[in-house]
Order: structure tokens, then sequence, then C-alpha cells
């Protein structure tokens, strides 16, 4: 019942690697930048004629001559890389188009100058201390050795790389988006055959490959082409895959708003036929009463044969909330519809009885609707009896899904909406309580 988040091309959320990786990147690269500012300003203050200078041995000083010199070009390569590294983590964290490459390159170039580093002063006199960091260079060189491959194997799996390259989750300024909901004007700069594709992949809601567009678009070779290359120009859609596997995705923004607009024409669309089916209802049954105000009432079997019905006439979900779920005709009606493809939802009191007989078959009963597919909700405060179809009729009424109640032997009545507004607290109000 709840609407789930879009799966576009399998990547929902980011993956949790990757917060690992730009953490720790960060936390290097403040560190190297830490110690190549404070080397650089060591070696700015180098004096060939200070006294300490002096005391040194000539090849230790014709060392110092040009070493130092090397030395400031390295730590300055080394503080440019950290501060790159600090703009690549950022880089994969939000999936901007150029991190993929820079989380493999970086820590090349990084490993290189480190190792470079360390070579370099390892062909430094002993007396001059150059030593004493020898061991962190050659470490980080490993490590940056090591992070590369890691990064190479990661980076690789699917929707690591699928994330990194292509991420819903990244910002992408596409032409246009849907009007607001209350309208359907769509910006000119999507042409008839852009919109095409556009919802032809947001209704497939995941990523389709030229041919699929082709069959749901109905577009021929030469339009469907210009149009996707209009698309690609306006950063509309992009492509997933390598070559001969080649998917197209809608870009998030105009994802979720297409998706959107076509959640609301379907939703408008089906509350449209369930409007019709109750008018035909009523009159089949003669009664009187008005839609109008977009509530009715109903008792006794016209309330246990109207919910029935509405349950049956489901398409997509059906949500129950009721204390009590025994065997009975309306009960089964769950069953009926789970077999025709629709989601059922069921927030109920788990089975009790004093009788064990009557426990077995109620437990029985709730085993069957489980082994079905229903999904069942145990919650033991229940005692609201509600009944949503479709996110489109609501029901709240005194009627148990058991023989008793439902077949008439209580007396039971309940309200019956069609107002959005009122059909959309009735649908939140059980999983709120269930937060």
């Amino acid at each position: 019942m709840s609407v789930s988040s879009p799966t576009i091309s399998g990547v929902t959320k980011r993956p949790s690697g990757i917060i690992i990786i730009a953490v720790l990147w960060v936390l290097t690269s403040l560190y190297v930048l830490y110690w190549g500012i404070d080397t650089i300003l060591l070696d700015l203050s180098y004096n060939p004629n200070a006294p300490e200078s002096l005391e040194l041995s000539s090849y230790a000083r014709a060392w110092l001559d040009w070493g130092v010199q090397v030395d400031l070009v390295l730590c300055i390569c080394m503080v440019a890389i950290s501060v790159l590294m600090v703009f690549a983590a950022y880089g994969i964290y939000t999936a901007i188009s150029w991190s993929y490459k820079s989380a493999l390159a970086i820590p090349a170039l990084a490993a290189f100058v480190h190792g470079a580093t360390a070579a370099f002063y390892a062909s430094a006199p002993l007396e001059l201390g150059f030593s004493n960091d020898l061991p962190l260079h050659s470490a980080l060189t490993l490590i940056n050795l090591v992070w590369l491959v890691g990064i190479w194997i990661y980076a690789r799996r699917p929707l690591v790389k699928q994330y990194l390259v292509s991420s819903p989750l990244k910002p992408i300024h596409p032409i246009s988006q849907p009007a607001p909901l209350a309208s359907r004007a769509i910006s000119p700069s999507v042409g008839d055959r852009e919109e095409k594709i556009i919802k032809a992949i947001v209704s497939a809601d995941s990523p389709l490959t030229w041919n699929e567009i082709q069959k749901a678009t109905d577009l021929d070779q030469d339009s469907l082409n210009k149009a996707l290359a209009k698309l690609f120009r306006a950063k509309a859609i992009q492509k997933i895959g390598e070559t001969g596997d080649v998917r197209y995705k809608v870009a998030y923004d105009l994802y979720k708003g297409y998706q959107a607009q076509l959640r609301l024409d379907s939703n408008i669309e089906r509350r449209t036929e369930l409007l019709k089916w109750i008018n035909q209802w009523k009159e089949a049954r003669a009664l009187n009463f008005s839609l109008e105000h977009e509530h009715f009432f109903l008792e006794g079997r016209h309330l246990d044969d109207f919910s029935k019905e509405l349950i049956s006439h489901a398409k997509s979900d059906v949500l129950i909330v009721n204390p009590f779920i025994q065997h009975c005709d309306l009960s089964d009606t769950l069953i009926d519809v789970k077999k025709n493809g629709v989601d059922v939802k069921v927030i109920t009191r788990a089975p009790k009885d004093r009788y064990p007989d009557k426990l077995a078959r109620k437990q029985e009963y709730h085993q069957k609707l489980k082994n079905e597919g229903i999904s069942l909700i145990y919650k033991e405060n229940v005692h609201a009896k509600l009944i949503v179809v479709d996110d489109a009729v609501a029901i709240s009424s005194s009627m148990n899904f058991f023989p008793e109640s439902s077949a008439g032997v209580s007396w039971e009545a309940g309200l019956i909406s069609i107002n959005p507004q009122v059909v959309d607290a009735i649908l939140k109000s059980p999983f709120s309580r269930l937060a």
C-alpha cells in the first residue's frame, strides 16, 4: 500500500562502501596535507649559510643544494594530491560524473609521488635525518597501491559502478519536469516523441533497451534516434551498461516528476472506474444514496456484500485492518484477489482462543493466508475495522472478518468514503501507529 522508492537500474541508495571510502580518503588526505604543508615551510626556511647547515659534511651540504628543491616539489605535489583527494571523496560520495575515473587515477598518482619521495629520502645522507620519514612514505606508497587495487575491485561491482557512473542520487538538470500535479501542461521543449520515450521508461520502472523503447512507443527508427539524441543533449536520459547491452534511464528528477504524474493519472483513472462500479452496484440493489459528498452509509448484508465486491474489484492493493481474521467468505476474498496479483496487507491480532481446537483452526487459517503470499502484521492493540482498496475507496465499519459478523448474525454498519483526503488519512493511520 505504501509507495515504494523507485528502482532505477537497481540502485536505490548509496552503497555503504562508498561512505567508508570517502571518510577514510578524507582523513588520509588531511593528514598528508598537514604533513606536506609543514615540510614545505621547513624547505622554504632552509638557509645554506645557517650555522647548523655549516656544521654538516660537505657531501650533505652538496646534497641539500639540490635536495631541498626536489623535496619542495614533491611536497607540493603531495599537497595538491591531498586536495584532489578531498574533492574526489566528495565526488564519489555524491556520484559526480568524473568520480569513477578519479577514484582510480588519484591513488595511482599518490602511490607514484610517495614512492618517489621514499626513494629520494633513501638517497639522503643519514646525518640529515630524512631516513626518519622513509617508513612513512614507504607505508603510504603501499597503502595507495592497496587502495588502488581495492577501489578497482570494489568499483567494478555492477551496482557500485552504476552508482558512480550513472547514479540516480546525483543531481541532474533535465530539460523539463512534468508540471505540478494539478496541471497536465508539459514544457514545449519536450515534444510528443520525447515525452513518449520518457513515459515508456518511467512506466516500465526500469531502464529499457533501444528495442524495448521502440516497441513501447511505436516510433520508427529515424524518429526514435532523433528523439533520443535530443534527450541526450538535454541530459534528460542516460546510457547504462556496456556495448551490446545498453539501456536507457531517465534523469532522476525528471523520473520522479513523471512517475508522480503517472501515478496520479492512474489513481484518477482507477477512482473513476470504482465510482462507476459503485453506481452500478447501488442501482442493481435499488439502494438510494448519493456520491455527491463522497461518503455514504451501509449496514447489514449490504455492507458485507459491498465489502466483498469491492475487494474483488481490486487491481493493485488491498489494506485490511481488523482485530479478528478467521475463515469466512469475506476473508477468502483476500485469497482470491491475491491470486490475481493484488498486493494484500492485513494488520490484525495474533489468533487467540481458550479452546485448543478453535485456536488451532484460527492459526491454520492465518498460516494459509501467509502461504498465499498475504502479508500479516500482528498488533495486539488493533481494534479498528478498516478496508482500503486501490488507495481509492475506504470502509470504516464495525464488521469483523469472521462468519458471525460478516454473515449478518450481528448487526454491523459503516461509512464508505471516496474522498481522496479521507481515504489517504485512513490509509496512513495504521502505518503511523506501526512506526
